[in-house]
Formats: C-alpha cells, sequence, structure tokens
C-alpha cells in the first residue's frame, strides 16, 4: 500500500499511521505502472491522469489490468481511459448509481419480508386464538370418552359371555363413533376461534361441559325437555 502526495512529507506521515509507504508525486507514471488499484483524490486542474498518459502507461504494464478509482471532485482520471484496454475507471457518479442501486434492492427485499412478517404474524395470532378452545375440546372429548366408556361397558355386560375379539370389537366401535361424530365439531370449534362468531360459549353450553352441568346430564342421559 502507498500513498503518494505532492508532498513527500506528508505522504510519509500518513502512510506509517497504517504501515504503508509514503511516496512523492514525482513518479507518477512508476505508481501507476506498478500499483493494481488506484484511488485518486487530489486537487488538480485538468486531468492528472489523461488518456494518451494511460495508454502508454498499459503497454509498461503489459496490459496487466488496473482498477482506476476517482473520488476526486472535479474528476481528476480522464473519463476515457476506460476505453483502454485493461483499464477500469470509477468515478463518484458511479458509486452514487451503484448506492441507488443497492438501495432499490434493500428496498425490495424490505417489501418482500413486511409481506412474511405480516404473513407470519396472522398465522400465529390465528394459532394463539386457536388455542384459547383447546380447553373446550379437551373438555369434549374426555365427556364423549366417558359417555362411550359407560355404554360401552353397558353393552358388554348385557351381551353376557363375550370373547376378546368380541370386546375389543364393540370397543373399536365406540372409539369409531367418537371419533366421526367430534371430527366436524372439533374442526367448526378450531374455525370459530379465529374470526366470528365464537362458537365456543355455545359448544360449553350444548355438551354441559362447565361445573355441574355434567352431573345433570348423566343422571338422565334420555331426560327430555319440558
Amino acid at each position: 500500500m502507498v500513498v503518494a502526495n505532492r508532498t513527500l512529507d506528508r505522504a510519509v506521515q500518513v502512510a506509517e499511521t497504517h504501515g504503508w509507504q509514503g511516496r512523492a508525486l514525482d513518479d507518477l507514471d512508476g505508481l501507476l505502472a506498478a500499483s493494481d488499484i488506484v484511488i485518486a483524490s487530489v486537487a488538480f486542474p485538468g486531468y492528472l491522469v489523461p488518456r494518451s498518459r494511460m495508454k502508454a502507461l498499459m503497454a509498461r504494464r503489459r496490459f496487466r489490468p488496473v482498477f482506476l478509482i476517482d473520488i476526486s471532485v472535479p474528476r481528476v482520471i480522464d473519463p476515457g481511459v476506460s476505453d483502454l484496454e485493461g483499464v477500469y475507471a470509477y468515478d463518484i457518479d458511479d458509486f452514487n448509481r451503484i448506492v441507488e442501486e443497492h438501495l432499490k434492492r434493500r428496498a425490495l427485499d424490505l417489501d418482500a419480508a413486511s409481506e412474511i412478517v405480516e404473513r407470519e404474524t396472522g398465522s400465529m395470532e390465528r394459532w394463539l386464538r386457536e388455542q384459547r378452545c383447546l380447553p373446550t375440546i379437551a373438555a369434549l372429548r374426555a365427556r364423549a370418552r366417558d359417555i362411550r366408556d359407560r355404554e360401552v361397558s353397558r353393552a358388554i355386560r348385557e351381551m353376557g359371555d363375550v370373547t376378546e375379539a368380541q370386546r375389543r370389537a364393540v370397543e373399536a366401535l365406540g372409539d369409531s363413533i367418537v371419533n366421526r361424530l367430534l371430527h366436524d365439531p372439533t374442526v367448526t370449534l378450531r374455525e370459530s376461534a379465529s374470526g366470528e362468531p365464537d362458537l365456543e360459549p355455545v359448544v360449553r353450553r350444548l355438551f354441559r361441559l362447565d361445573s355441574g352441568d355434567q352431573e345433570a346430564g348423566d343422571a338422565n342421559p334420555d331426560r327430555q325437555p319440558g
């Protein structure tokens, strides 16, 4: 790394703070011929590196690629050097275009990220609302299992002597009936938790899931309203 300045002492002072070399601009051709990346930031009337100068130096470099970065205002490297083989020249305008392009890309990425966040947030909110109805679903299934257990036991007793295979068949029938009957109510209850109307209070009342209601319903399951 080399720092070049009109004043050698100043170049050495800046370079030594970074462990680099300080050189005077007197041997600019030698510096340009030896360097692969050049950053120019000087005040100079006109082009310090005109196209004709760089053309001669590229032949001296055997056309080894060189990157010229001109951050001077006004520019001190002739934009025409870009036409030369192996020369890649950039200035402040180029950097501004790159920055604008990256900002546009980031804006697009931000829009995409916002859509993902909005979608996942909605999904999480729906999931949280569904969790509120889980106790009711659990109580509904427990209620159904209790009824299934009692009715299956009663059926087996009334059948008298049954084989193990017959017992398993009756129990499986009870499980199948319970699962089929509760599938649609469970799905509908989950869906209602994510919107309107909220069917949870209706389900709890309809199936007597609250304290005291189960005992009253179990005491006389065939009771008629009157």
